[in-house]
């Protein structure tokens, strides 16, 4: 998968075969119906970002809220899905695993 990203001035690459669980949501039930299988592609760049330390976590999250732009989130979803990897995601940044 490519994704040309503004916000890191170049292309991210995720290779071929590499593993997600994509936008990893919480199993609390409103928050899973607002946001489970919503910005799947946005997703994978950033698990994959996440999992490389290719970028600066908050670059990375940046980068992130730019990709659901680009597919299309509607603004409250992308916002809410940020906000909770700036709260929630620094555990999962650059483990070696995904996010």
């Amino acid at each position: 998968m490519l994704y040309m990203s503004e916000v890191a001035q170049d292309i991210i690459t995720v290779p071929s075969g590499f593993e997600t669980d994509f936008a990893s949501v919480p199993r609390v039930p409103v928050a899973y119906w607002l946001t489970a299988g919503i910005a799947r592609q946005a997703s994978v760049v950033h698990d994959y970002l996440y999992s490389t330390g290719k970028e600066k976590r908050c670059t990375a999250d940046n980068i992130f809220l730019e990709a659901m732009q680009v597919c299309g989130i509607s603004y409250w979803r992308r916002y809410s899905m940020y906000w909770a990897v700036r709260a929630f995601g620094a555990a999962n940044y650059k483990n070696g695993g995904t996010t």
